[in-house]
């Protein structure tokens, strides 16, 4: 991915956390409000080219996202905010796994996402649970890479962005 300026950038890949804050929150929540305006301003402008924006997540979100609740209302909204139009949902195919084995050769074995768990912190005492998100987290930021984002938003400063920067 390249580094640009937001307003260059057409294609916006979104990871967990944005979405569920999207949906979460009362009306004093910060992280609810924020998730909700950067979504609002980027469905409704153009980029500096006056391009429409693409926004993609990946299928491993909407696992993650619905694993977190039983709640209708919830699955419901999360079928609002996924109708802003231009939408893809990426499947992790062949593509990406492969390329996944490529980027993150660092990083595939037990040992080694323990070792980043522990430097993280990461779930101390429950190193599968770790390991777990640990790979939920390769997946959807390897499908980024292949899906050529311009920008990847997340809210996951602990886990995705260690796992993005290796």
């Amino acid at each position: 991915m390249s580094r640009k300026a937001l307003a260059d950038c057409e294609s916006v890949f979104f990871d967990t956390g944005p979405i569920i804050d999207s949906l979460r929150g009362g009306s004093t929540d910060a992280r609810h409000h924020l998730a909700l305006q950067l979504l609002k301003h980027l469905s409704t402008t153009k980029t500096q080219n006056n391009r429409v924006r693409k926004f993609q997540m990946s299928a491993i979100s909407i696992s993650e996202i619905s694993t977190l609740s039983n709640d209708f209302d919830l699955v419901k909204r999360l079928a609002q905010v996924l109708n802003v139009g231009n939408l893809e949902i990426s499947s992790f195919d062949k593509t990406i796994a492969l390329r996944l084995n490529q980027v993150f050769r660092g990083l595939l074995s037990r040992k080694q996402q323990n070792e980043l768990a522990m430097e993280i912190n990461l779930h101390p005492g429950n190193l599968v649970t770790a390991r777990e998100w640990i790979t939920r987290d390769m997946m959807i930021a390897t499908t980024a890479l292949v899906k050529n984002a311009d920008i990847v938003f997340t809210t996951d400063a602990k886990t995705f962005k260690p796992i993005a920067e290796k």
